[in-house]
């Protein structure tokens, strides 16, 4: 009996250690899923944007965890186990977000000061008083300088602040002494020169920045008279091409005599000719021929297709009228109405032709189905080639012969050597399709272009810097003329093809 109770007993005590290490094992697995949680929480308060809530925020939270998870343990002295091992948990967590509050205080702390800093120097540089500035600049520096005790700013940092805000104060304050002084200077010096005189008689350090500042000035003012003068010139003008007669001119000459904007000699000399020709109009042999030359003049122009532009933004009546008859007039002022010039069929065609050899789009349709890079190419070749014709017919004073419109279309397709290189494949381009940077590029020109040169400007066999440079300046020259639709010189028609 006494073995029968003695397996009895160690039977039981083997199942109350079996059941200690269970609920242990228990306590431990509450305790992994609490500082899971934990870790959760942290995140989540630190996330909180305003910090002065994050610490009732990780308190209500670690507590709920702690609950949550201690209420999963039976016995009381498990429970306290899992208080026990929890509560250095918890502990470290409420030193985390207490850190993590006091850092983010000083933060808030320091955004504000700086703002309140920027604000201050901002009231410093309007206020007219100097004895203000400087109270003003006195309380800046002292907020700083506390900041070091109560830890918003370390003992550099605060220094460093401190000589930003007293830079700053010191070149304000030059800048107000400096504008003080011009305004001083120019108030107590009407005369240009004087004035001059007086700033060299200033501190060196003070001299450029006044100079500068009532020099400005200076120019300003001049720049305003010249204003009002020009507009009191073209009243003069107006009435002068319209109506005025020259005792009326010579009137407003002695009337402006004894003001700030007189007319100048040459002012008078031009009114009077427009009084002049507006008199002889039609009426003299003098008078016509002029008005002849100049109708002559506004024709060329009219039909220079380079400077049509310029003819269209003409105001005919207003610049002319006191010259040209009303006929003449018309005459001009029709054709303005006709717009800018445009190409001839024959211009058009070969330009229609040439970019169908190139597989660029042509009309509309083309257009609709090409890429965003054949239509740039194409817009291009017509861009350049349309401004090499109408060069080409402004130089020649006259339409462009048919034989020459396809010598400057097929030459500005012709493929041109950029580099010529001895082992790889030389670099080369179309010519409509160069670049001003590819042209500032070349370096080594074409041995057979470089022969042609060389021949026809006698540089013989030199190979000198200059003469290589000139060499490649002068071929440069003739693919940029060649491009703008010009004759090659030498009498080449391909030179670099």
């Amino acid at each position: 009996m006494a073995a029968i109770g003695q397996a009895v007993g160690q039977v039981g005590d083997l199942s109350f250690q079996l059941f200690e290490q269970e609920m242990e094992s228990r306590v431990f697995g509450a305790l992994a899923g609490a500082t899971t949680d934990m870790n959760n929480l942290l995140m989540e308060v630190e996330k909180e944007p305003d910090h002065n809530k994050r610490e009732a925020l990780y308190e209500k939270g670690a507590s709920g965890i702690s609950n949550k998870y201690r209420d999963t343990l039976s016995y009381p002295a498990y429970q306290n186990l899992f208080d026990e091992n929890f509560f250095d948990e918890m502990e470290g967590g409420r030193v985390r977000v207490a850190n993590n509050v006091r850092q983010a205080s000083i933060a808030s702390i320091r955004a504000n000061d700086l703002l309140w800093i920027e604000t201050q120097q901002d009231k410093i540089e309007r206020e007219p008083d100097a004895g203000r500035r400087a109270d003003m600049l006195r309380m800046t520096l002292g907020r700083i300088a506390s900041g070091v005790a109560d830890g918003r700013w370390g003992p550099e940092e605060s220094a460093s602040l401190q000589i930003r805000q007293q830079d700053r104060f010191d070149t304000n304050e030059l800048l107000v002494n400096t504008y003080a002084m011009a305004d001083a200077l120019y108030q107590d010096y009407p005369d240009p020169e004087k004035r001059r005189e007086a700033i060299r008689s200033l501190p060196a350090s003070m001299r450029d920045p006044v100079s500068g500042i009532v020099e400005d000035r200076y120019r300003k003012e001049q720049a305003h008279e010249k204003e009002a003068n020009d507009a009191q010139y073209i009243g003069l003008m107006q009435q002068a091409k319209k109506s005025m007669t020259q005792p009326e001119l010579n009137a407003a000459v002695l009337r402006l005599q004894d003001t700030d904007m007189p007319l100048t000699p040459a002012q008078w000399e031009k009114l009077s000719g427009i009084i002049t020709e507006r008199e002889n109009k039609g009426k003299t042999l003098e008078g016509k021929g002029e008005a002849a030359v100049l109708y002559s003049q506004l024709l060329r122009l009219a039909q220079d297709p380079t400077r049509r532009q310029e003819f269209l933004k003409m105001n005919l009546r207003v610049e002319f009228g006191h010259i040209l008859d009303d006929g003449d007039l018309k005459a001009l002022e029709t054709d303005q109405k006709q717009g800018a010039s445009t190409l001839d069929s024959t211009s058009d065609d070969a330009i229609n032709v040439a970019l169908s050899i190139m597989e660029l789009p042509v009309t509309n349709a083309d257009f609709k189905k090409a890429n965003a890079k054949d239509r740039g190419r194409a817009l291009l070749f017509r861009e350049r080639t349309v401004a090499a014709l109408n060069q080409a017919a402004s130089e020649n004073q006259a339409p462009l012969p048919p034989s020459r419109v396809h010598e400057i279309v097929n030459g500005m397709q012709d493929v041109v050597t950029l580099e010529e290189k001895n082992y790889w494949p030389d670099t080369t381009a179309p010519l409509w399709e160069i670049t001003e940077e590819q042209f500032q590029e070349i370096v080594n020109v074409p041995e057979e272009a470089a022969d042609i040169i060389r021949k026809a400007e006698g540089l013989g066999e030199a190979n000198d810097i200059d003469t290589l440079r000139e060499i490649r300046d002068i071929y440069v020259r003739i693919l940029r003329e060649r491009q703008q639709g010009r004759d090659a010189p030498f009498g080449v028609e391909r030179l670099g093809w």
